[in-house]
């Protein structure tokens, strides 16, 4: 079975020529059938979509890598089949089918060729009957007139746009099923992961299905009172601009249009359908998918995809002679397919002094919440936190294999947790970071890349002052640029959605503004630390 390790490395884009290296040689017959897919569906009206597909007719090595997919799609797809073992002992064999995907991107909202709601104008705006005062009359005017409104309600109807988000992001996405011979017997065993799903704009559970309706542009509503009155049409030798009955004549038509009701702009939704890790399993196949979802926008099917297909069969294997075989673990086959180490964790320990440090430190309730990132050559590796006013190790954990590594620790007592001695450092390879304080004023609370698009998110704690906040982007270790200038809550939290920039595989962010300490007017400046996402 895959062990919950081999599970966490489903999720990684791995090249053919790697997968080569790491496995035996296939032998062109055998007694099972691969196949794997990367993506396959239906994009509005294009159909068959399929950009990286292998297998199908026995199992072989081989393998389909895409640095880049075809419009509307964009990102890395990868699909590939594994036959390991010897050549003239099918029951000793296993295969392994996997496909998956990396920073996907489904087609533009706003692009798409779809029809919105129209604008529903209240009717008879072409013939309203305005009643006139009675001094008019005096001046030979009708106790009454009609007027047509309707072009000037039909200027006030402003052109709409859908949002400029895609239809879908996944940030990673993997399938593997691995079949063989295990106790005399056929054995498949299948597993998917998904990492950062992202669909209409809205971030979305990956570990349950999901059934949503999505607005997409809320409901609008424009009064009459808006109208522009000189595009009032009157009758015949009327006008608003007659010195002696034209302040009349619009103080009465006010009176009358100000009590229609207004125009209405109608929402434009769309409705979302996920399922995550499907397997479909009838004698002797195993087929796993990662994902499968449905996309409507304004009652218009825009996307129908699987995502992630990996599919073995035994093809009647006899497994008879396998009690006496060595079993080949398909741990041991995914340790070559392992997800690489994140460019984020090497951007920020490239600009430490040490090969490992903090990237945050955040104070949680009960608890101290520790992040940090180390060297490629650290993976596996030990970690110690340690407090730096007392030198205690309070915390014990490994380095991941994306180069991240977090943990818990114990929230100091009341009177030291604020102070500027609460301090941690991370001890790892006989190098220690820089000591991060505990708590402060600004954090980040989320760094997420989908696609082209970054979202940072984050808090300001305490009294806040009337400036804005700017988002840097380091173009360097010491230079920053200001990329946007927002402006927070009420409650200091704030959220920014900016532009990747292109060609990095990682990037890193800071925020800062000013603010003040309770009870005085007096500004300081305050940040949060920097913040590292990989693209």
């Amino acid at each position: 079975m895959f062990s919950k390790t081999s599970q966490r490395r489903l999720t990684g884009v791995v090249g053919a020529a790697a997968i080569a290296a790491a496995l035996a040689s296939a032998s062109p017959a055998s007694a099972y059938t691969c196949s794997a897919s990367a993506l396959r569906g239906t994009v509005l009206t294009q159909g068959g979509i399929e950009p990286a597909a292998v297998g199908g007719s026995g199992c072989k090595t081989e393998a389909a890598t895409l640095a880049s997919l075809p419009t509307p799609l964009a990102g890395a797809a990868n699909a590939f089949t594994v036959l390991s073992g010897p050549t003239k002992s099918p029951a000793q064999q296993q295969a392994l089918s996997m496909a998956g995907v990396e920073s996907l991107t489904v087609g533009s909202l706003r692009n798409l060729p779809l029809t919105l709601p129209a604008a529903q104008i209240p009717a008879g705006l072409d013939a309203v009957r305005v009643p006139l005062p009675a001094n008019l009359g005096l001046l030979g005017l009708p106790d009454a007139i009609t007027v047509n409104a309707l072009p000037a309600a039909e200027a006030l109807v402003p052109v709409r746009q859908l949002p400029d988000v895609a239809l879908a992001a996944v940030r990673s996405l993997r399938s593997a099923v691995s079949a063989q011979c295990l106790a005399g017997l056929p054995n498949l065993i299948g597993a998917s992961s998904v990492d950062g799903l992202t669909v209409l704009g809205e971030g979305l559970p990956t570990g349950e299905p999901v059934q949503r309706v999505v607005t997409l542009l809320d409901e609008q509503t424009i009064p009459l009172s808006n109208l522009s009155r000189d595009a009032v049409q009157l009758p015949g030798g009327l006008s608003f601009d007659n010195p002696v009955t034209g302040p009349a004549l619009r103080t009465a038509v006010d009176q009358v249009l100000d009590g229609l009701p207004p125009i209405v702009m109608p929402p434009a939704v769309g409705t979302v359908e996920t399922a995550p890790a499907e397997q479909h399993s009838e004698d002797g196949v195993l087929e796993q998918r990662a994902l499968r979802m449905t996309v409507t926008a304004v009652g218009q099917q825009v996307a129908d995809l699987v995502i992630g297909i990996a599919r073995v069969a035994t093809d009647g294997l006899s497994c008879a002679e396998a009690a006496v075989a060595p079993v080949i673990k398909p741990s041991e086959q995914l340790k070559a397919v392992a997800r690489p180490v994140q460019p984020a964790s090497q951007l920020a320990v490239s600009c430490s002094q040490a090969d490992v440090t903090l990237v945050n430190v955040i104070d949680q309730g009960t608890h101290v919440t520790l992040i940090g990132a180390a060297a490629k050559k650290l993976v596996g590796k030990r970690v110690r936190i340690v407090q730096t006013w007392n030198g205690k190790r309070v915390a014990t954990t490994k380095v991941g294999r994306s180069g991240f590594f977090r943990t818990k620790a114990p929230m100091p007592r009341e009177a030291l947790r604020y102070t500027n001695r609460a301090r941690y450092m991370a001890v790892a390879g006989g190098e220690k970071s820089l000591p991060l304080k505990l708590h402060r004023r600004m954090r980040f609370s989320t760094l997420e890349a989908h696609g082209k698009k970054v979202t940072l998110k984050g808090r300001i704690f305490g009294p806040m002052s009337d400036e804005r906040i700017e988002i840097r982007q380091a173009v360097s270790c010491t230079k920053d640029v200001v990329v946007k200038r927002i402006r927070p809550r009420s409650d200091g939290s704030w959220k920014v959605t900016l532009r990747a920039p292109k060609g990095a595989r990682a990037v890193t962010y800071r925020a800062t503004t000013m603010v003040r300490n309770e009870g005085s007017l007096k500004k300081f400046p305050t940040f949060t630390l920097p913040g590292y996402v990989t693209l």
